[in-house]
């Protein structure tokens, strides 16, 4: 990618973000665009010189299923310029030679021009966002102890707590040491908002929690499956939402959930976080 490209993508970006509200293209997507990598598939939309759309596409992984994701200038949302990308992208998926295609629409609109292609609803993932501080206790069990993350000893021990963490699941359950590597590599990492749960055998749980402009995230949450029912999960929820506003300042917290995952929601509940939107998947089989 050349670096007028860069900037023609980023001005894209910005501006369905600034309209929308939400960024067009998952984090995953971006990060591996900017660093130009292999794994996904990019395409461009023009009209007289001008980049009006772009569509991702990354091969399957473990489930067989390819990814697209797709960004459109808001001032040339026409169902004829979707539903080309939309085809383009799809036809990219048929070629990795996957047996379905995943994409995540993030405005109702777009959830109604994959509908019309072909695609079925598949899963919600929901943004729930909390006012900061919250007063709420959590402690830790007997032979457990809080510590930060340490990217020089740490990494190994945390790929395999993350990935059994989230077997289940199509996006975390997959990372690898580049991945992990790049984004320790990114400007808002802190290995001091990253917090750990040991215990004598290993990481028992960890809390990483993340930047933006006007509030902070928990990025990526877990227990190791062998530690899950013990309360490690209520305490590094607490212990990242006191990182978020005693260390990194903000009064507002938020995090990203499966709208199915009934026992993560009673606990968010529990705590007073509260729904703020909802981004869908839908799937497209061969």
């Amino acid at each position: 990618m050349q670096p007028g490209d860069r900037q023609e993508l980023d001005a894209l970006f910005a501006l369905a973000e600034e309209c929308d509200g939400h960024f067009p293209i998952g984090e995953h997507k971006y990060l591996d665009l900017m660093a130009g990598s292999d794994d996904a598939v990019g395409r461009v939309a023009e009209i007289d010189d001008q980049i009006i759309g772009y569509l991702a596409v990354t091969p399957p992984r473990s489930d067989g299923v390819a990814s697209l994701e797709i960004a459109v200038h808001p001032m040339h949302r026409s169902h004829d310029v979707i539903a080309a990308l939309i085809e383009q992208g799809v036809e990219l998926a048929a070629t990795s030679g996957g047996e379905a295609v995943r994409v995540w629409a993030f405005q109702p609109n777009m959830v109604d021009e994959f509908r019309k292609a072909g695609f079925r609803p598949e899963r919600e993932l929901r943004q729930l966002r909390i006012d900061l501080p919250i007063h709420a206790e959590a402690a830790l069990p007997p032979g457990f102890h809080e510590d930060r993350f340490r990217p020089s000893s740490d990494s190994e021990a945390w790929l395999e707590v993350n990935n059994a963490a989230f077997d289940w699941h199509p996006e975390n359950g997959s990372w690898t040491e580049e991945i992990l590597a790049d984004r320790m590599a990114q400007d808002w990492f802190d290995p001091n908002a990253f917090v750990v749960v040991r215990h004598d055998t290993g990481m028992a749980g960890f809390c990483w929690t993340k930047a933006h402009d006007d509030l902070g995230e928990i990025y990526v949450i877990a227990v190791a499956p062998g530690f899950q029912g013990r309360g490690l999960g209520r305490f590094l929820v607490v212990r990242g939402l006191e990182v978020i506003h005693g260390y990194l300042g903000f009064g507002l917290g938020m995090l990203y959930m499966d709208a199915d995952n009934t026992t993560a929601a009673r606990l968010y509940d529990d705590l007073g976080f509260r729904l703020h939107h909802v981004d869908r998947s839908l799937i497209r089989r061969r």
